[in-house]
């Protein structure tokens, strides 16, 4: 007659003595993270519960994990084709067919378009679809007060709180960044290459100033250039790209060298004067006097 495996396991348990059991959990011994003891004699003492429902976490968060960034996937390619205006403003679309031309399933895609509802880039339509929404010259304007407003107490609140290892950071990544402007200047690089780089650069700025409400707030930085590029006022009215604003060094600089009135008063003109919004101001300005 055979004995199961699990059968010898359970006698030789069982024959182990009570002294035994004793002497050897008598040892000096610490918990392990996954549930283990470690002893001084390097032997182990395993809490099998423990370990059961570490393993059991571990694959819960696994599959969080997964569908957390499958969401995320989901969200980033749909930004894209809308920046690549493969999805044009007011253009309607439906879950079945993002999910065949992205090549993912349904769920989240879903559960990335209800994250882009709820930042204003797209609107549920029952029973037809999801459409981009257009973006009015109201909207955009105030956008742009919220970025100043937000950016320029970021600059100032860095000048203060930013350290020396993120002083030597902040200019290299202002260098780097001045550099691949001029290459798009010289149109030997797209904008859209240097739209995420930008967008980082204005979030590290969010850093050195030690508040992370504001790093998470410019995160919506992303949905801030998307609504830009599909903002159709800001198409005939864009400024010339070949006029340099405001360099990303020269913020810096003034950042690191702590002068706080001189970092907002840059970093005001350097969102008012970039290519998208040198003329908007103007032109808002004049439509609504009339």
């Amino acid at each position: 007659m055979k004995i199961s495996t699990k059968s010898k396991v359970k006698r030789n348990l069982d024959n182990l003595s009570h002294n035994s059991r004793k002497s050897f959990s008598e040892h000096n011994y610490s918990l392990r993270s996954d549930g283990s003891r470690e002893v001084n004699d390097n032997h182990q003492i395993y809490d099998f519960g423990a370990v059961r429902f570490a393993k059991k976490q571990n694959i819960l968060n696994s599959k969080k994990k997964t569908k957390r960034s499958l969401r995320e996937e989901a969200y980033n390619k749909i930004i894209h084709l809308i920046y690549n205006g493969e999805i044009k403003s007011a253009e309607v679309v439906s879950h079945r067919t993002l999910a065949q031309h992205l090549s993912m399933s349904k769920q989240p895609i879903g559960e990335a378009l209800r994250l882009l509802e709820a930042e204003g880039v797209v609107e549920s339509l029952p029973r037809i679809g999801t459409k981009v929404c257009s973006v009015t010259p109201e909207e955009m304007w105030g956008m742009l007060q919220w970025r100043i407003a937000l950016e320029c107490r970021t600059a100032a609140l860095a000048t203060e709180w930013i350290t020396d290892s993120q002083k030597k950071f902040l200019i290299q990544a202002a260098i780097e960044l001045d550099e691949e402007l001029n290459l798009v200047l010289e149109q030997r690089l797209s904008r859209e290459k240097i739209r995420q780089k930008d967008s980082d650069f204005h979030i590290l700025i969010a850093e050195c100033s030690g508040c992370q409400r504001l790093v998470r707030e410019l995160r919506m930085l992303n949905i801030y250039d998307l609504k830009v590029m599909i903002c159709e006022t800001l198409e005939p009215i864009r400024g010339d790209f070949t006029k340099k604003p405001v360099t990303h060094l020269q913020l810096a600089k003034s950042i690191v060298e702590g002068k706080e009135g001189q970092a907002m008063k840059l970093m005001q003109k350097h969102i008012e004067k970039s290519y998208d919004m040198a003329n908007f101001t103007k032109w808002f300005k004049a439509r609504t006097i009339r």
